[in-house]
């Protein structure tokens, strides 16, 4: 009796993470990851990695909770494996000039503490609501090739390709794990997918070594220590598909970072990148579809619309999709 043959097509956060999950779960599948991009070339090479539910939509908040949860703890392990997976714990805070409520995932981090409004208006008059916490800092341009080795290592394939839809990835599969991120806009059709253009500028600065956000609308804005440099953030324009680096918008998160921490006035620049996050007003799509092939329909588990926190939800999602593709396979055999 042949394998169960699982095809996973994207090679992202969601993708590889989707990839190793099944083949933890299910390791008599085969499974083969087809995608266009491979670290360090995917949207999530771009990110700071900063685990915190972010830009969500309109996700069910169990799942969020259930998902970042999974992954924080996945974190948790990788980070007690004395191997480099790119994971830390960082301190850090984050203030507004909005009120607001203290986010329904504020029991997951470490020593969440909300501030007083006086106390944020002795950080800058213009915020009226703020909170620190510690959470896990991981970066993908460390834990994505260390994600595609595994799936070698255990027999996986890994094929470079561009796929014009879902259906071209079907014909030697039992199994499609859609987690093409913002491809999904072409690949489903899912047209409710629309880019956020995120820009970043990576310096020098060892001596940051906590994270600090600005959520007020007007003046969004970012610090977050990497183990090599510190990003720099960032941009939300929604709508927007260009990859190319723009000198003036760097200069203004440059500028603003350095008004909300001036020592980064003495820091190297090291560098500018942009990703498109796949934002889906509707949330994340973490569900069962089918796809039709040569008569034959092939079972589809969507993973895609994480937006800003597809780093955050990256291993909860993959345990959701290896338990989905298990209960396939169950229901083949009988």
């Amino acid at each position: 009796m042949r394998p169960t043959r699982v095809v996973v097509v994207g090679a992202g956060v969601a993708g590889l993470s989707s990839a190793v999950a099944v083949l933890e779960q299910l390791p008599h599948c085969s499974v083969t990851v087809i995608s266009d991009s491979f670290s360090p070339d995917t949207t999530g090479d771009v990110a700071a990695g900063l685990w915190e539910p972010f830009l969500v939509g309109n996700s069910n908040e169990k799942d969020i909770l259930k998902w970042a949860k999974g992954t924080w703890d996945q974190f948790h392990q990788w980070f007690q494996s004395g191997e480099e997976w790119g994971v830390r714990m960082v301190p850090g805070h984050t203030f507004s000039d909005s009120p607001s409520q203290i986010p329904s995932w504020s029991n997951i981090p470490a020593q969440f503490l909300e501030y007083s409004m006086s106390e944020c208006q002795q950080i800058s008059p213009c915020y009226v609501f703020g909170y620190s916490f510690t959470t896990w800092v991981a970066q993908p341009s460390i834990f994505l090739p260390k994600l595609k080795a595994i799936v070698e290592e255990k027999g996986g394939k890994i094929i470079n390709r561009r796929l014009k839809s879902l259906d071209e990835a079907a014909p030697d599969a039992d199994v499609v794990v859609n987690c093409s991120g913002i491809g999904a806009r072409v690949l489903v059709p899912d047209l409710s997918v629309v880019p956020v253009r995120g820009q970043v500028v990576r310096v020098r600065a060892p001596w940051v070594t906590s994270f600090l956000i600005d959520e007020s609308k007007s003046t969004h804005a970012y610090i977050i220590p990497n183990t090599d440099c510190v990003v720099l953030g960032g941009t939300l324009d929604e709508g927007e598909w260009d990859l190319t680096v723009n000198a003036d918008t760097a200069r203004q998160i440059l500028k603003r970072c350095c008004e909300l921490d001036p020592s980064l006035k003495d820091a190297e620049v090291l560098g500018s990148a942009v990703g498109l996050r796949p934002y889906r007003k509707a949330g994340v799509r973490l569900e069962e579809d089918v796809v039709m092939t040569s008569g034959r329909a092939v079972p589809v588990i969507h993973n895609y619309g994480h937006s800003g926190c597809g780093v955050t939800l990256m291993w909860g999602c993959a345990r959701d999709v290896a338990s989905r593709v298990a209960t396939l396979v169950m229901k083949a055999a009988l």
